[in-house]
C-alpha cells in the first residue's frame, strides 16, 4: 500500500481469513518468547532465506517490489515470526523534517543515518494475536541497528516509517514503543512513525557537529543543494530588487542575486561570510544563473568572492531586506518545505542578528 508521500513505503498488511484459506495449511504457532533471534542479509540473499523459511508467505512480503537494502527475519523455534524489509532515507520526508527540526544541509548530509522501513509482515495469526506482530517488531528493532552495521560498515540512529492509520498495522507499531509524529492532524493521509535505534538519536542527529562514531554514514553528495525548488529561485532573486544598492564602484555582481544567495546559505545553515562562499561554490551552473550571475567563455558561473558578499553584507539596511524576505515567504508558502513555511519571521530575526554580528566584528 503507497501512502503517496515522498519518502513513503508500502507496509504489507497481515493475510486475512480468505487468504490464509487459499494457503496451504500451517502447522500450530507457539512463539517461544525466551528463544527469539534475528537474521539479517542484503535482498539477494533474504529472498533465499525468506523462501527457505516463510512457507509461501514470502510473496506477500515481496508483493510491491519495492528497492529495500536489508531484509530482517525473525525466528522462534525455527518459524518465522515476522520480516521487514528497510532500506537507508533517499529522499525527503516533511513529516521527518518538521520532527527533527534539522537543517536543509543537515537533510542531505545525514538522510543515510535514517532507515526507512518500507514493508512490516508479522505472521498471519497478528490478526487474532496482536502481541505476536507486536514482538516481531520489537525484535527486529533491537537488532537492527546492529546487522545493518555489520553488512553497511555503520550505525544507522533513527528508523521511520509511513502508513495508512487504518487498519491493525499501527497497534504494532505503538506497542513496540515507536512514536507516532503526526498524532493530532487529521488532514494526514497517512501516519508517520519514528523510531530511536540509540538513546538519544534526535540531538545527535541535530547537532552542529556530528558525533564522529557516524560520520562514516554521511552522504558526500552535497552539491548543488537547494533548500527550495528550483523553480523559485528567479522569485527570490527578483524580492530583493527593491532594495537600494549602495555600493559605490564595482558592481560586477547584481546585489538581489547576491542577496538570494546569502538567504539560500543560511536556510541550509550556514552562519558565517565562510560558509555562504563554500554554499554559493556548490551551486550548479543553471541554479547560478537562475539566481543572476553570469556565466564565462568556459561555460562555468562566476560567482562572488568573499570580499563582495562582505562588502554587501556590510553596507544593508537589514530589517528592510528582512521584510522583503518574509513577504517572499508569505506569497510562496504552499509551495515551500513545511520547515520554511513557518520560520519567515524566525529567518528574519536569524539575519538581523547575523548582520548584527558581522558588523561589530568587522566594522565599515
Amino acid at each position: 500500500m503507497n501512502t503517496g508521500l515522498i519518502g513513503a513505503g508500502a507496509i504489507a498488511r497481515p493475510a486475512s481469513p480468505t487468504q490464509k484459506a487459499a494457503m496451504k495449511p500451517e502447522r500450530k504457532f507457539i512463539p517461544d518468547y525466551d528463544n527469539i533471534y534475528v537474521v539479517a542479509a542484503p535482498p539477494q540473499r533474504f529472498k533465499e532465506l525468506a523462501k527457505e523459511h516463510m512457507d509461501g508467505w514470502d510473496d506477500l512480503l515481496f508483493e510491491h517490489e519495492v528497492a529495500y537494502e536489508m531484509g530482517l527475519l525473525v525466528l522462534t523455534n525455527n518459524d518465522w515470526f515476522g520480516a521487514l524489509l528497510v532500506r537507508r532515507a533517499e529522499t525527503q520526508s516533511l513529516e521527518r523534517d518538521h520532527w527533527l527540526g534539522w537543517s536543509t544541509y543537515h537533510q542531505v548530509e545525514r538522510s543515510p543515518l535514517v532507515l526507512e522501513v518500507l514493508e512490516y509482515l508479522p505472521r498471519w495469526e497478528a490478526c487474532y494475536r496482536p502481541d505476536y506482530g507486536v514482538r516481531a517488531l520489537q525484535a527486529a528493532i533491537s537488532r537492527m541497528a546492529e546487522m545493518f552495521e555489520l553488512h553497511y560498515g555503520y550505525k544507522p540512529l533513527l528508523a521511520d516509517c509511513h502508513m495508512d492509520p487504518d487498519g491493525r498495522m499501527p497497534d504494532y507499531f505503538r506497542g513496540a514503543g515507536w512514536i507516532l509524529a503526526t498524532e493530532g492532524n487529521p488532514e494526514k493521509l497517512s501516519s508517520y512513525w519514528i523510531n530511536e535505534l540509540v538513546p538519544r538519536a534526535s540531538e545527535i542527529m541535530t547537532a552542529k557537529n556530528l558525533d564522529k562514531a557516524y560520520t562514516a554514514g554521511t552522504s558526500r553528495k552535497l552539491t548543488g543543494l537547494l533548500p527550495i525548488s528550483e523553480h523559485l529561485l528567479p522569485s527570490l532573486r527578483d524580492a530583493f530588487k527593491a532594495i537600494d544598492d549602495d555600493r559605490a564602484t564595482n558592481k560586477k555582481h547584481p546585489q538581489h542575486s547576491i542577496l538570494a544567495t546569502i538567504f539560500l546559505a543560511l536556510l541550509c545553515g550556514f552562519h558565517s561570510v565562510n560558509g555562504i562562499v563554500k554554499f554559493s561554490r556548490r551551486l550548479s551552473v543553471a541554479n547560478a544563473q537562475m539566481l543572476g550571475f553570469k556565466v564565462d567563455l568556459n561555460g562555468c558561473a562566476i560567482i562572488p568572492k568573499y570580499h563582495t558578499f562582505y562588502r554587501v553584507l556590510g553596507n544593508l539596511d537589514r530589517l528592510q531586506l528582512s521584510e522583503c524576505f518574509v513577504r517572499w515567504v508569505e506569497v510562496h508558502e504552499k509551495e515551500l518545505p513545511r520547515s520554511l513555511q513557518f520560520t519567515g519571521r524566525v529567518m528574519r530575526d536569524a539575519l538581523i542578528t547575523f548582520v548584527k554580528y558581522l558588523g561589530r566584528r568587522h566594522p565599515q
